[in-house]
């Protein structure tokens, strides 16, 4: 029979996996141009208003996460992300002004593979925002009274949900 020779092994190629761990480092800029329209029921004319409302300003994401593949098909994670930001609403001049200046969020998904290198996904979690402000809750009476200093900051939170699309490039 003579020696074993390497050329006659078959070359098994590994299939690529979605299991492991990533971080990741985002950027971006964003703009909101909205009309705010109040109506009171009162009658009076004056509690009747529509405002042109402008928001702006850039944020940094990190993103740090865990996946799963579970058999052929199945994928399934968890992830944490925090994010610093300027997005400014109001005018600081006239005080006021409100800035989304911190965030945090953490959350699961689960995907289906279309093939090896497709993923479809949904996710779902909980978030929270920091904003600060420059007299956007403060209270000025009609009047002619002194004004009524509201809260400097103020902390929202709430559950999220959503889905995307992955396509790994890589091996």
């Amino acid at each position: 029979d003579g020696p074993f020779s390497l050329k006659d092994t078959p070359v098994q190629v590994e299939a690529p996996t979605w299991s492991g761990v990533y971080f990741g480092v985002g950027g971006g800029y964003g703009h909101n141009h909205s009309k705010n329209n109040y109506h009171d029921d009162s009658g009076d004319v004056d509690a009747t208003s529509s405002k042109n409302e402008f928001a702006d300003g850039g944020l940094v994401s990190l993103i740090y996460g865990i996946d799963r593949q579970v058999g052929s098909r199945f994928v399934v994670g968890a992830f944490a992300d925090f994010s610093v930001s300027d997005l400014n609403r109001g005018n600081e001049d006239i005080h006021n002004a409100m800035t989304i200046d911190r965030s945090w969020a953490i959350g699961a998904r689960a995907g289906l593979l279309l093939n090896e290198r497709t993923l479809v996904y949904g996710t779902a979690g909980y978030t929270q925002a920091h904003f600060s402000n420059d007299g956007w809750w403060d209270i000025d009476p009609d009047g002619g009274g002194p004004t009524v200093h509201g809260k400097g900051s103020q902390t929202f939170s709430g559950y999220f949900v959503g889905g995307g699309i992955e396509r790994r490039n890589t091996e």
